[in-house]
């Protein structure tokens, strides 16, 4: 999704810190960025998500969502998983 900034209406990206690494590490690292909402413009600095458009936010907010349902499902597929193997031995 395209994202402009409010202040100065040019392109834009969220910010990506340094971490964790791995599809599990960078589920749980991209959770931990969604804690502390904001963009960052070259021009303006940092935005917080709160200055942005409602559709921006909704999509923010709908993305959120799907990775803790993503983050979930897997930690069950693991539990079961585990379940099953524990059983056949």
């Amino acid at each position: 999704m395209k994202i402009l900034c409010p202040r100065c209406e040019r392109r834009i990206k969220p910010t990506q810190s340094d971490g964790l690494t791995g599809s599990g590490g960078m589920l749980i690292k991209r959770l931990m960025e969604r804690s502390d909402p904001h963009y960052v413009c070259e021009w303006c600095g940092k935005i917080p998500l709160d200055e942005f458009p409602d559709n921006v936010k909704r999509w923010y907010y709908i993305e959120t969502y799907l990775m803790v349902v993503v983050l979930l499902a897997a930690i069950g597929i693991v539990v079961t998983i585990t379940v099953i193997t524990a059983q056949i031995d």
